[in-house]
């Protein structure tokens, strides 16, 4: 027979995840989005070819941006079933995200989440989560936002 949490602690789960992995930013939030006297130019180079106007997802009114709607689709769907193994499986996939070396102890923490999903150690897996947000969610939403989602191989 399965374990399944009491029902108070999945919604904690459930409500700590959809805050923590699909808040959407604010106009004051993300300067990038803020308005300005100076036209806004979009440059591409074959470095920055998946980058998209920065007002073109993640706002109200917008579709979600890349990762925005792979956290939800996957790791907040397996958060919801309280399926830890695929929730392990999918952080261990979200370490190899192709740009993080950007983004000092994202492949660490990452994989500290997805050890701990394994052990079925939900509560580890948040505070993986939110010290991840904490570290990088303001230079991601800066710099990679927008841009689509390639994996190294693992």
């Amino acid at each position: 027979m399965q374990y399944h949490p009491p029902l108070a602690v999945t919604c904690l789960l459930v409500v700590s995840f959809s805050c923590l992995l699909a808040c959407k930013t604010s106009d004051h939030a993300n300067p990038q989005s803020a308005p300005s006297d100076e036209p806004q130019q979009q440059h591409s180079t074959s470095s920055d070819k998946s980058l998209t106007s920065q007002s073109s997802c993640g706002g109200d009114d917008l579709p979600d941006c890349p990762l925005e709607s792979w956290m939800e689709a996957e790791l907040q769907a397996y958060v919801r079933a309280g399926d830890t193994a695929r929730l392990g499986t999918a952080l261990t996939k979200l370490a190899t995200l192709e740009g993080v070396e950007a983004f000092p102890d994202w492949r660490e923490i990452t994989l500290r989440g997805a050890e701990a999903a394994q052990r079925g150690d939900t509560e580890t897996v948040r505070a993986t989560c939110k010290d991840c947000h904490k570290k990088h969610r303001k230079h991601f939403r800066q710099t990679r936002r927008t841009m689509e989602l390639k994996w190294n191989p693992s």
